[in-house]
């Protein structure tokens, strides 16, 4: 399953400011496999130039206690996910 994201898009950084794209990290997981079938994500990892200049790689860690934007985020993601064609 390849997972990518629009041309142009933006993300946040650890402030919640939105920030351009840097360039992109070729990565792959392996997911849950299905009887004999092996799944495995991949996925272009955004890498953003946040506002003090740093190149960071973009990365999604849901907290303890979720506060409303990392809900709206995560439920973002999951609806990013459902409409992915297998």
């Amino acid at each position: 399953m390849q997972i990518g994201f629009e041309p142009g898009a933006r993300f946040a950084d650890e402030s919640w400011v939105l920030c351009p794209v840097h360039d992109t990290v070729d990565r792959q997981w392996q997911h849950l496999s299905f009887f004999e079938h092996s799944c495995y994500l991949h996925c272009s990892v955004p890498r953003i130039t946040t506002t003090d200049g740093k190149v960071r790689t973009v990365e999604y860690n849901p907290p303890a206690n979720p506060d409303k934007k990392s809900k709206q985020s995560y439920s973002k993601l999951v609806t990013i996910c459902k409409k992915l064609e297998y």
